[in-house]
């Protein structure tokens, strides 16, 4: 692999060779096609240092190249050979590496630039998108390097006024749509919110094919698509837990709609971690590595199942969850009423998820380039006061301790970030104002949030225990002998070892008495040892009745209290 000094000593030797010596000049022309394609071909083209003093190295042709820093080289050499590799460049042994890494350390200039290593702000009035294009409002005319892949995800499509018209006629009378675009805009302004503030997660949960991730597709259209995916401009959970600070990078001030908690990783589920991780803005430290920092970001999702239910910790844990993330939840389909000129809200629904393959990125642009222009004019503690004013004011209207003051403070930016797109131009003309859709979607937040009891194990032993001693009477005790009869059978069996109470119920019984607890109740007990279940792949929550309840093979809950 050709380096610098090599390029130099091939140029001059090229300049051999004397008129009128035919043998020499073929010889000549030869040495100058190797000198010109090795100035083509693959090599360092640059060498900065960054604002905050990291150095970039530039490598490739002049038809294609790749950006990496020092400390991705130093850190991570195995993830920057493997791009360059990627890219058609012949790294897949040690010597062309280390010729590689020579070269970068006899390359004799650097110079200084403002370099984007990721998407969002670089200053109060300097904005980079995902697809590596920006906004500056500073009034300067330097270079700004984007080191950064971009993405095409975040590439406008369509128009505005389009995409506003589309909305206003599909969702315009539905408050969840107000709600879910001004919470869109709130991943801009984070950078300008009270420090108190972390980054704010929504979850969208209801029965499967209620349409939450339609809804969640719409909010993500202010930002970025992609007619491609099933989640438009989001992602799935199907994740690691070491994934997730490359996930969330790219949608830096911006939103992250993660689809389907099915697919979430189970240690994630079940330890409730995702909370905790998203609610900071500084990634994981590794050794010998500073974490990413400053990364500010909205998350939405959608489960069947609230987030701090699927849990399985103590309670304290459970609540510092429900704490970090607003809980929406949905009986039934969300798109109750039909909009005009549609025959039913499926209708509406579908024609929904397409115009969000149609348009898309134009309200979030627009958006950011007014919240520039707005530093730039009045200065940045100008914004920053006019949304704590905006934040006061939503406060003023929520009785103290409703709910926890992180979603609180959720629903507050959000409200703050709806009036000021609407007043810039960026959300569109929806039929409830945004102070009355917020407080509405707040109060049904606030009682999936906060009044629910953490769903652990405590909770379903207290439920097991509700459930058989309301039906005592009906509990046939196996130690009184085969004499004790019952009009009707019993609704469950009780087998007493050494004051040890064993229940045997039959399914259909345990499952109409707890309703659509049940499966939570059996996993918490079958997780601390309470209920026996049968082993395999797929291991079921019941078991065959002993022979000795002869209920001829019917199935039945085995459950230890």
């Amino acid at each position: 692999m050709p380096n610098a000094n090599f390029r130099q000593s091939t140029r001059m030797g090229g300049k051999g060779g004397k008129v009128g010596n035919p043998e020499k000049e073929i010889r000549a022309d030869q040495e100058k096609n190797g000198t010109d394609q090795l100035a083509n071909g693959p090599r360092i083209l640059d060498k900065v240092r960054d604002q905050e003093g990291q150095i970039h190295y530039r490598y490739g042709t002049d038809s294609i190249a790749l950006w990496f820093s020092a400390d991705d080289l130093f850190d991570n050499p195995k993830k920057v050979f493997g791009a360059l590799v990627k890219s058609g460049f012949g790294f897949h042994s040690r010597k062309p590496q280390e010729a590689m890494l020579a070269a970068l350390d006899e390359y004799p200039t650097i110079r200084e630039a403002l370099v984007a290593s990721s998407p969002g702000w670089m200053a109060d009035n300097i904005y980079v998108f995902g697809d590596g294009t920006l906004i500056r409002e500073d009034g300067l005319d330097s270079e700004i390097l984007i080191t950064f892949e971009p993405d095409g995800r975040f590439t406008p499509l369509g128009e505005l006024a389009a995409w506003k018209a589309g909305v206003e006629k599909i969702v315009g009378g539905e408050p969840l749509a107000t709600f879910l675009l001004s919470y869109a805009f709130v991943g801009p302004l984070l950078r300008f919110a009270p420090s108190y503030i972390v980054n704010p997660s929504v979850e969208l949960v209801g029965e499967p094919e209620c349409g939450k991730t339609t809804f969640a597709i719409l909010a993500t259209s202010v930002h970025a698509g992609n007619p491609n995916s099933d989640v438009g401009g989001g992602d799935s959970f199907n994740f690691s837990e070491m994934s997730f600070d490359e996930l969330r990078r790219p949608r830096r001030d911006s939103m992250l709609l993660l689809d389907e908690q099915n697919e979430m990783d189970a240690s994630l589920k079940l330890s409730g971690k995702m909370a905790f991780k998203h609610s900071s803005s500084s990634g994981r430290r590794r050794p010998g590595q500073e974490p990413d920092k400053g990364v500010r970001v909205a998350l939405l999702t959608t489960a069947n199942e609230a987030s701090k239910d699927a849990m399985k910790a103590a309670a304290d844990t459970v609540a510092a969850v429900g704490s970090r993330t607003c809980t929406i939840a949905f009986e039934g389909k969300i798109m109750k009423v039909c909009p005009e000129g549609f025959s039913e809200p499926l209708e509406a629904m579908n024609k929904l998820r397409e115009f969000c393959d149609q348009q898309y990125g134009t309200a979030g642009r627009k958006f950011v380039r007014a919240v520039a222009e707005h530093v730039k004019d009045q200065g940045a503690d100008a914004l920053r006061e006019k949304i704590r004013l905006f934040i006061d004011e939503f406060r003023s209207w929520i009785p103290s301790k409703t709910a926890p003051a992180r979603v609180v403070n959720t629903f507050a930016l959000t409200y703050a970030a709806g009036r000021l797109a609407r007043k810039w131009g960026a959300l569109p003309a929806l039929e409830q104002p945004v102070a009355k859709a917020v407080q509405s979607i707040f109060e049904l937040a606030s009682s999936a949030t906060v009044t629910s009891e953490p769903k652990d194990l405590e909770w379903a032993v207290r439920r097991a225990r509700s459930v058989l001693e309301k039906n005592t009477d009906r509990t046939k005790d196996l130690s009184a002998g085969p004499d004790l009869l019952f009009w009707d059978l019993p609704f469950a069996y009780r087998k007493t070892v050494q004051k040890v109470a064993t229940y045997y119920v039959p399914t259909e019984n345990f499952q109409q008495a707890l309703g659509p607890d049940c499966q939570l109740v059996l996993q918490r007990l079958r997780a601390d040892g309470k209920l026996k279940s049968e082993g395999g792949k797929n291991p079921k929550l019941s078991i065959k009745a002993p022979t000795f309840l002869r209920l001829g093979g019917q199935r039945v809950y085995c459950i230890t209290l």
